[in-house]
């Protein structure tokens, strides 16, 4: 069911949305990038300015990869003017769920800035690869027994580089939390995750990430 396309009405996704979150899908078409702002109770399409996007993102990600540059948060703030700004008087939600299209899946959000604060600071995101997927999450348990599972830097042998900066920030994050759960090197397996993982309101995972624009 998660690789077959079936349509979703929109009546079935603004159901799925609960009143604090606010959904938004975007949409590449040429030049012009629309998106598609959905709450429970309204919806919203608006057009922005594509061009040139492509090349936007890729020097915003070049400039976080740097850490001697100082044009990231320049970048920062007019990424967020094309992309947020022109909604963000609807955005009267905590939760914002993000469905990015083409080369907006490799744009880290969080790091948009508004010129006085960062998106992160904000408002809460989270990504889905389409608003359908809504209908395949499970609600989260009214109370979970555990509240975080912190994974990091977990050990691929030789196929994959150690990441000891994801092991500090899984290991600073479970700190956060008394009941939190902390599971890195050997301990960090997908066996792990796929048996302890539902016990958990919070998963956090530091560890190598691939992006297959294929799938």
């Amino acid at each position: 069911s998660l690789v077959s396309v079936t349509t979703v009405s929109l009546d079935d996704i603004r159901a799925q949305l609960r009143p604090d979150e606010t959904l938004l899908e975007y949409y590449l078409q040429g030049d012009t990038l629309y998106v598609f702002l959905i709450t429970s109770g309204t919806v919203q399409a608006v057009p922005l300015d594509g061009a040139g996007l492509v090349q936007a993102v890729r020097a915003f990600r070049a400039a976080l990869e740097e850490p001697s540059s100082t044009e990231y948060l320049e970048q920062a703030q007019q990424l967020f003017d094309r992309l947020l700004r022109p909604v963000a008087s609807q955005l009267a939600t905590p939760n914002v769920i993000i469905v990015p299209h083409g080369v907006l899946h490799y744009l880290p959000f969080n790091a948009l800035h508004d010129g006085t604060q960062y998106v992160m600071e904000r408002y809460h995101l989270s990504y889905l690869p389409s608003a359908s997927v809504l209908g395949f999450l499970d609600a989260p348990p009214a109370a979970a027994p555990q509240t975080l599972l912190a994974i990091g830097n977990p050990e691929f042998g030789s196929r994959k580089a150690p990441l000891a900066h994801a092991e500090r920030e899984a290991r600073a994050i479970a700190k956060t939390l008394p009941d939190a759960t902390l599971l890195v090197g050997k301990a960090a397996t997908e066996t792990a995750i796929k048996t302890l993982g539902g016990r958990y309101t919070y998963l956090h995972l530091a560890t190598h990430g691939v992006f297959d624009p294929e799938l």
